[in-house]
């Protein structure tokens, strides 16, 4: 059990900055090549080492511009940029309470230089040509009216209302969402844990009298001394075996001396009776 909470507590730390951080696009238009330096501080403190979550130091591109992604885990932010040009003084700009997960952009004059317009953008978004408006107006010039792409132009409009910054499926709302699954996985696990030791129950306890207990271990003495009984047996057994295989070898050994005494004697028998035959 207590390792089941542990085990949760730390992956919902793991996945908090994945629940909460936001990604917030922050674009500044300046004077090209120049050095741009942006720092994001807590919204309601004072512009300091303390407040400060993130910063970057860039260029801008040759039409002046310069962006990042900063990771926010906050609903607001303070902004302070310093725009630095070799040989001139730096600009220094901030910007107070902006909202996370929204594109942030600002244009910041370099000493009276004339800002240059990107191809394509406009206010830091990228310009895109309405298809649809185009084809429903050379629909109309031809004559023919299209029922489909008008509901087709009407479907799109409410999917991107769903899924755009404002819409009820925006980026923030499914990190919240994702956030509150997440919690609500790991509490089933932990319920599901305390319910499996409920119906588990309790481990049974086994309690014995002392005259039980004395009558086991009495039980067990006199199995150990059958034990020994019959392991000295078996010891005095080997024992009378040894005895008699040393007897047996005794008698062989003495049975041999005997054939030789005999066979001695028969030998100096025969040398005597040589040796009266040859003095008679």
């Amino acid at each position: 059990m207590k390792k089941s909470l542990v085990l949760g507590f730390v992956m919902f730390l793991l996945m908090m900055p994945l629940v909460i951080a936001e990604d917030t696009e922050v674009k500044i238009k300046t004077a090209p090549d120049v050095e741009v330096q942006m720092g994001v501080y807590i919204s309601g403190s004072e512009f300091n080492s303390d407040s400060l979550i993130e910063s970057y130091t860039g260029n801008s591109d040759q039409y002046g511009d310069i962006e990042y992604d900063f990771e926010i885990e906050r609903d607001e932010f303070n902004l302070m940029v310093f725009v630095r040009r070799e040989g001139e003084d730096t600009i220094m700009k901030k910007y107070l309470d902006e909202t996370s997960g929204e594109l942030v952009y600002y244009e910041i004059d370099s000493n009276g230089i004339e800002l240059t317009p990107t191809p394509g953008f406009e206010n830091g978004v990228a310009i895109v040509e309405e298809g649809i408006e185009a084809i429903n107006e050379t629909v109309n010039e031809t004559g023919i009216v299209n029922e489909t792409e008008e509901e087709a132009s009407k479907i799109v409009g409410k999917v991107f209302s769903v899924f755009g910054d404002e819409g009820v499926l925006s980026k923030k709302r499914i990190y919240y969402i994702g956030g509150f699954l997440f919690l609500v996985v790991i509490a089933g696990f932990v319920v599901a844990g305390i319910k499996h030791k409920i119906s588990a129950g309790p481990k049974e306890i086994q309690i014995k009298k002392l005259s039980e207990l004395r009558k086991e271990q009495k039980e067990n003495l006199d199995d150990k001394k059958e034990d020994i009984e019959d392991y000295r047996q078996e010891i005095e057994d080997a024992e009378k075996k040894i005895a008699e295989a040393q007897a047996d070898i005794k008698k062989i050994r003495n049975s041999e001396k005997i054939k030789e005494m005999k066979k001695k004697i028969a030998e100096d028998e025969a040398e005597l009776n040589r040796l009266k035959e040859g003095r008679d």
